[in-house]
């Protein structure tokens, strides 16, 4: 891994520490942050390792729209 990656990764657990994020909204932040770096490769590192889950996300909105 490079050190732009890293940072890129770091940036991106570092928003994921405050809330949650879908895949395609943290892409976008990383992105914007990174513009250098894959930002698809961040997130497949990301999700392979826990630290995003699209269905939690979903499941966490939707549960707080219903109580």
């Amino acid at each position: 891994m490079n050190s732009e990656f890293n940072k890129a990764v770091s940036f991106a657990i570092r928003l994921l520490s405050k809330r949650d994020y879908t895949s395609f909204k943290l892409r976008r932040k990383v992105e914007g942050k990174f513009p250098s770096v894959n930002s698809k490769d961040v997130i497949s590192y990301l999700i392979s390792r826990g630290y995003i889950d699209d269905e939690r996300v979903a499941f966490n909105y939707a549960s707080s729209k219903v109580e």
